[in-house]
């Protein structure tokens, strides 16, 4: 059975599912949603409120699971995730934070309440955190709302060795009051990498505007530059030359870059078929998701998922 690690005296998790139109909201603006879950984690944790799950590791893999590439961080929002193992089920409910160790064989079960059921998964590397809200709809196991995002910051390495460190408390006997430190140290460390204090530059509220739907919209096949052009009624010329001079990128390979780096965080976590990750980053086919991938990274998206580092 996964451990689980209260910092105090409290040993229910505090139900904190989100409502609806919270998660609509989370959809709309992850990065903005993540920053206050992270800060009224914070609280939570500061006052003894919250409870960190780490699962046991098995000492091999066995087949028929998927193998976390790297270690991954969750925050149950709506609903109930069975992390299933060789060893055990482990039960994420609202209000857990579960951290999943590299090299974890597991499968996942959601389960929804009142039709609601969230979470969002976060990954460190080195350079970069890239964090994904998780957002099905039942009676439709291919229909998902999901929103990505990505920080690219060396500061992001800061966080592994506070992942590592919080995985080990799940395999020894650790006192409650560094398990609380460690956790308070994580959550702050990212949560000045997803919403920092420093000032940022003025965007342009057009191409703000344009962006954030790209992001939400990156599993519509549909998502165009000829469709954002209709959603913010301007002319796709005009939105075209606005976006190149803004961002230094034109608008159609922003947004195949973006499906590209949600596609590398899909196959890195192992969940879903290559066919599958195709349909979920809006590629109409396998193929050409393929082709496109090959095209930016220079390998298969088998290979990228094979040779993944394990951080």
């Amino acid at each position: 059975m996964g451990k689980i690690l209260p910092f105090d005296d409290i040993s229910d998790p505090v139900n904190k599912s989100c409502s609806r139109s919270q998660l609509d909201g989370a959809a709309q603006d992850v990065s903005a949603f993540l920053a206050q879950l992270v800060g009224q984690y914070i609280r939570d944790v500061d006052a003894g409120r919250s409870i960190l799950q780490v699962p046991d590791l098995p000492a091999e893999p066995e087949p028929g699971f998927n193998v976390a590439g790297h270690a991954k961080l969750f925050f149950q929002l709506a609903g109930e995730n069975l992390l299933i193992s060789p060893r055990a089920t482990m039960r994420m409910q609202p209000g857990n934070i579960c951290i999943v160790p590299s090299g974890f064989p597991h499968r996942e079960r959601r389960v929804f309440h009142d039709g609601l059921y969230a979470h969002i998964f976060l990954a460190a590397h080195p350079d970069r955190v890239h964090y994904h809200l998780h957002k099905p709809i039942p009676h439709g196991p291919r229909i998902t709302r999901n929103a990505t995002a990505s920080r690219g910051t060396p500061r992001a390495a800061l966080l592994l060795p506070l992942m590592a460190a919080l995985t080990e408390t799940g395999k020894h006997e650790s006192s409650p009051v560094l398990r609380k430190g460690l956790l308070l140290a994580l959550l702050g460390r990212l949560l000045e990498i997803i919403d920092p204090a420093e000032e940022k530059p003025p965007v342009n509220p057009l191409i703000a505007r344009c962006k954030e739907r790209v992001l939400r919209q990156l599993e519509d096949p549909r998502l165009s530059v000829a469709s954002l052009a209709v959603e913010l009624k301007v002319h796709p010329d005009y939105l075209s030359r606005a976006f190149s001079s803004f961002e230094g990128i034109r608008l159609n390979a922003f947004i195949t870059d973006n499906r590209i780096q949600h596609a590398k965080a899909l196959l890195v976590d192992g969940s879903f078929h290559v066919a599958e990750v195709a349909y979920r980053t809006g590629f109409t086919s396998r193929a050409y998701f393929a082709k496109v991938f090959r095209k930016r990274t220079g390998c298969s998206p088998t290979t990228y998922r094979r040779q993944a580092p394990d951080w």
